[in-house]
């Protein structure tokens, strides 16, 4: 039981690495490209960069909400299966006091958003709008509409809706009343 508990409190760990990982990994390109945009002299159309932008946070945005949800899902498995006092109490805690308001998600969506705003800005102000055909130009806005579009709801979706944790109770509970030799 002990290694079992010890092995999961090490994925959650493992799991919160990954996130800030890839958050560093994430800003750092971002940082890199925006030097470049900012020092080349090269006129770089806004849309087309601010897409690029889109590409890279998207997927880590994602990715983030997913690993937070993972963590969530084992803390409270270990509050409500694992006889932990300490997850139980922080679970129950973070239920009593508004657990969304403790949430590194909500932290990650808004540096994310913050530099996805940034980002953009600087290329519209270094590169403006590009005159391109008719037929590109139109699917360069779509692409950018749709792509600002998708940001926007990872963005709600990252800080609004990461944090199940009444959902993971109960389905835990429902899974301990079904199996209870699962019981630490």
């Amino acid at each position: 039981m002990y290694d079992e508990l010890t092995t999961l409190r090490q994925e959650i760990q493992n799991w919160q690495t990954r996130k800030f990982t890839t958050f560093a990994a994430v800003s750092s390109f971002a940082a890199g490209l925006n030097g470049f945009i900012v020092l080349s002299n090269v006129p770089l159309d806004g849309r087309i960069v601010s897409c690029v932008f889109y590409i890279l946070f998207l997927p880590a945005m994602l990715l983030t909400w997913m690993l937070g949800r993972f963590n969530i899902k084992l803390g409270t498995y270990l509050a409500v299966i694992g006889n932990s006092r300490w997850e139980r109490g922080q679970v129950y805690f973070l239920q009593k006091k508004g657990y969304k308001a403790f949430g590194l998600n909500r932290i990650f969506a808004i540096l994310y958003a913050s530099m996805a705003a940034i980002s953009i800005t600087i290329a519209f102000v270094t590169g403006g709008l590009q005159q391109q055909s008719q037929v590109i130009g139109a699917i360069v806005w779509i692409f950018f509409v749709l792509l600002t579009i998708a940001f926007i709801a990872s963005t709600v979706l990252l800080y609004r809706f990461s944090y199940p944790v009444n959902e993971f109770i109960q389905a835990w509970k429902s899974v301990l009343s079904e199996h209870p030799e699962l019981k630490h």
